[in-house]
């Protein structure tokens, strides 16, 4: 009987960054000794390796093959190196455009809005760094443009 072929996600590879690619969907095999120890035989350009399994998430197939999104938390997802310096940036830039937009409105002084700009330049950054998706859904919700 043929064995039906199971993926992972990789969410963790401490000390191993040079082997394990973050956010890479990997290959399995059944492998019941190294699942009592916690483990995962995991396949990579046709070599298999023994890593733990809490490193990976396991997906279904049809997940792959029909094009739906892989349903991850937000603590499931790793951050790659860089990532909340560009959150940060991105969220800056929406404090600034709200800033900017604000002033339009309410024809503020220039004064008053380099320091309405600023300071949500830094929330607006600060909470896009920390909280990523969550941050854009409220932002979403929240429906500042009315």
């Amino acid at each position: 009987m043929k064995t039906r072929k199971r993926y992972v996600v990789c969410i963790r590879n401490e000390g191993h960054e040079e082997s394990l690619e973050l956010r890479k969907i990997y290959e399995t095999l059944d492998d019941a000794t190294a699942e009592k120890d916690g483990m995962l035989r995991v396949v990579d350009e046709d070599e298999d390796y023994l890593y733990p399994a809490a490193w990976f998430r396991r997906i279904d197939a049809a997940e792959l093959w029909d094009g739906r999104r892989l349903h991850l938390t937000n603590d499931e997802w790793p951050i790659l190196p860089g990532e909340r310096r560009v959150r940060f940036g991105c969220g800056a830039l929406a404090g600034v455009a709200i800033g900017v937009s604000i002033m339009f409105e309410e024809a503020t002084s220039a004064r008053t809005t380099v320091l309405l700009c600023v300071g949500l330049a830094v929330v607006f950054g600060l909470a896009a760094a920390l909280f990523g998706a969550r941050f854009w859904s409220w932002l979403g919700v929240w429906r500042w443009w009315r």
